[in-house]
């Protein structure tokens, strides 16, 4: 498979749909990359959209195989939560027991707020908004 900058790697897991599979932790796994996708366009009421998203941002934060680990959305929102709210990691993880224990694992208390998250533990993961890849006519739909 031709990757980013064309190097070439070697796939893992599957295109999309991995939350489907336990064995499979992300949508998109080769030798070089981890990613998450969140296709999900934001509209008022969000707060499970929320929750997956920081969830999904917390499992790439984790990983520590050294691989690049990418968050790609639809849109601003996702990311304007991701870097501006004050909302608990507890809060965003209060359905995800699994991400929780994960969390308090590796990163310690889920008292930090999303945000105190993103800018620290989760630095090092790219968001991405697929709209920014994609050619201007078919990003105009994801309007």
């Amino acid at each position: 498979m031709a990757g980013h900058l064309g190097v070439q790697l070697r796939q893992r897991g599957p295109a999309s749909g991995a939350g489907n599979d336990p064995s499979r932790p992300y949508d998109l796994e080769t030798d070089q990359r981890i990613a998450e996708f969140k296709l999900a366009r934001w509209r008022g009421a969000d707060a499970m959209r929320k929750r997956q998203t920081f969830k999904d941002l917390v499992m790439l934060a984790a990983d520590i195989s050294g691989r690049w680990a990418e968050l790609f959305v639809i849109g601003p929102e996702p990311r304007r939560f991701l870097t501006t709210s004050t909302s608990t990691a507890a809060w965003a993880l209060d359905r995800s027991p699994g991400a929780l224990r994960t969390f308090t694992t590796v990163f310690g208390t889920p008292s930090m707020s999303v945000a105190q998250f993103t800018a620290t533990h989760a630095a090092h993961v790219q968001i991405t908004d697929l709209r920014d890849l994609l050619p201007a006519s078919v990003a105009a739909l994801l309007q």
